[in-house]
């Protein structure tokens, strides 16, 4: 199972190109560590082939390391968006959908900050974040985190021109029609 993973997401990577991708990986054993440059490569490397990428990590018998090590893989890629000097071939919509043992932290330099409580105990996060090299290449990141099962859905997206409101609108229409955040509570 492992080889065909690798092979799976080399050939994601290097062959596949589509108006989007979404896939959902089984996390068993350390998936994530083994494979997270790949899976960081296929986000911040394949705009040219895909305009939107979701992954949604379903679970098996896995521990909280595995949980941890997606956490860290969308810190990686926060990171990457705030500091690159070259965000042009990054994904225009990135999705991830996974449990979280614990909140993800808001990032520093967030701003438009909104916050949120929806019902069910679910908690709705909504911010901005620029590239300190270009500071008009803005991201909009909105993050759904269930209290009670610690299931988190994280989206980020490029910013166009538009107005806030109309990414806002955007992003609840998207979070709606993949329905991902309701599948993970």
């Amino acid at each position: 199972m492992e080889h065909n993973m690798e092979n799976s997401l080399q050939f994601i990577l290097n062959n596949l190109a589509s108006q989007t991708l979404h896939s959902s990986l089984r996390l068993y054993q350390d998936i994530i560590e083994k494979y997270k440059d790949i899976l960081f490569e296929i986000l911040t490397n394949g705009g040219d082939n895909f305009k939107e990428v979701g992954f949604a990590f379903v679970n098996s018998s896995v521990t909280v390391v595995d949980f941890i090590n997606v956490a860290k893989l969308y810190e990686h890629i926060v990171d990457y968006i705030a500091t690159s000097k070259d965000c042009s071939k990054i994904v225009s919509v990135i999705s991830l959908s996974f449990r979280s043992s614990k909140s993800l932290q808001l990032i520093e330099g967030a701003e438009k900050v909104e916050i949120k409580q929806l019902d069910g105990g679910v908690e709705y996060t909504r911010y901005q974040l620029a590239n300190i090299y270009y500071p008009k290449l803005r991201f909009s990141f909105s993050t759904r985190e269930g209290t009670r099962v610690g299931a988190a859905h994280v989206q980020i997206r490029k910013l166009k021109n538009r107005s806030w409101d109309e990414e806002n609108k955007i992003i609840f229409d998207l979070l709606e029609k993949y329905n991902y955040f309701k599948n993970f509570l």
